[in-house]
C-alpha cells in the first residue's frame, strides 16, 4: 500500500522529491493506492526504509506522513490531538554519503531490536516518547549498532501525539 501520488499535496519544487507510484500499485490501485489510511492503533512502528521525516523544506509534509493521516509540529505545524503516533526512524545529515550505504537503509534486526526495547516500556506504563527514548539510549549498545558504522547516528523518533500511552483512551 502507497499513497496515491495523485493526492499528495503541499510540496513545492524541492529536488529531494521524486515521489512517484511503483508499477505494481499502478496496476492493483483499487487495492494499493490510499490517500489516507485511518489506522485503529494509537501506536505505530516503522522499521522500513526511507520514511525519514526530513525530507523536504519546514511545512512541507512527507508522503508517507500524509497517507498514515498524523500531525506532529515538526512536520505541518499542528499538534496531534488524536491517540495516535507513529514511531519512523531518522538519520544524521549526509549519511547517504557513506560509502556502500543505500539512502535510508533500516537493517531489520536494529529495528526490532528498537521496537522491543519500546514495546517493553510501553508494558510498563511509559509513553511514547519517554520508551522511544530508552530505546534509542539501549540501542547505542547493540552489537548490530557498534559492529556497523553506517548505522551510528540512526535513531526513531515519534510523530503524532508524543504523550500516547498503551492505556490512553479516544
Amino acid at each position: 500500500m502507497e499513497k496515491d501520488v495523485t493526492t499528495v499535496t503541499g510540496l513545492s519544487s524541492n529536488a529531494n522529491w521524486n515521489y512517484s507510484n511503483n508499477a505494481w500499485a499502478l496496476a492493483h490501485p483499487s487495492v494499493l493506492l490510499v490517500n489516507k489510511a485511518g489506522p485503529q492503533a494509537k501506536i505505530m512502528f516503522f522499521g522500513a526504509c526511507s520514511l525519514s521525516p526530513g525530507f523536504g523544506f519546514p511545512g512541507e509534509v512527507p508522503p508517507f506522513v500524509q497517507m498514515w493521516d498524523v500531525h506532529d509540529l515538526s512536520i505541518d505545524g499542528e499538534a496531534e490531538t488524536r491517540v495516535r503516533a507513529m514511531i519512523v526512524p531518522v538519520y544524521p545529515p549526509n549519511h547517504w554519503l557513506r560509502k556502500n550505504f543505500n539512502t535510508d537503509d533500516v537493517e531489520l534486526g536494529l529495528a526490532s531490536k528498537e521496537w522491543i526495547y519500546i514495546l517493553s516500556q510501553l508494558v510498563a506504563g511509559a509513553n511514547v516518547t519517554d520508551a522511544v527514548n530508552y530505546a534509542n539510549n539501549q540501542i547505542l549498545s547493540d552489537p548490530v549498532y557498534l559492529q556497523n558504522p553506517q548505522y551510528n547516528g540512526v535513531y526513531w523518533t515519534v510523530l503524532g501525539n508524543h504523550g500516547v500511552n498503551l492505556r490512553s483512551e479516544e
